[in-house]
């Protein structure tokens, strides 16, 4: 999976360690596992004054042979230059086996599919530890429980009040091929 981009849209949401994870960081880039531990260790950031579905943005990915670069509102925040083999060797990922003698982008080297979406809570993209900054709420379930989703639905009564627009709004989506 290639994310363009990714934001965790909290209003005021920071990791154990206070480092600050919500809609004021953008991500994006390569997925190449959903270990939780890995999923996100090759993404990219981008952090703004101002949260980022506070208004409409421009995203742009460009895909070209050898790189593919991540761009917001024209600025471009992320270069990755494949070498996923030697991540997914390292990290002991078994579909790196595949990308044997492929290409330096693969498994990047073939078309994918574009899909748009929201998520919520999860196992991967919100760090054990993470709290709300205004209510120094702790997340309310620990990813590697069998009762992580169980746990985040029991206590809705305190993470649904933080949501003030939990929506997706989309303009238009182009896509060109050069």
């Amino acid at each position: 999976m290639l994310l363009v981009a990714h934001i965790l849209s909290n209003e005021e949401l920071v990791t154990g360690d206070g480092v600050q994870i919500d809609g004021h960081r953008l991500r994006g880039g390569p997925i190449l596992t959903n270990r939780a531990k890995l999923r996100m260790a090759s993404l990219r950031a981008n952090v703004l004054e101002e949260h980022f579905s506070d208004g409409f943005h421009v995203y742009g990915l460009v895909w070209k042979p050898d790189s593919i670069a991540l761009t917001v509102d024209g600025f471009q925040y992320a270069t990755i230059r494949g070498k996923f083999k030697e991540y997914g060797t390292s990290n002991n990922l078994t579909q790196a086996n595949l990308w044997n003698g492929a290409n330096v982008m693969s498994p990047f080297d073939r078309e994918f599919y574009i899909s748009l979406g929201v998520g919520v809570g999860g196992v991967t993209d919100f760090p054990d530890g993470s709290r709300t900054g205004s209510l120094k709420q702790p997340k309310p379930w620990n990813n590697t429980s069998p009762k992580a989703e169980y746990n985040f639905y029991q206590s809705r009564n305190v993470w649904y009040r933080t949501w003030t627009e939990p929506e997706l709004k989309v303009d238009y989506v182009r896509v060109y091929a050069l």
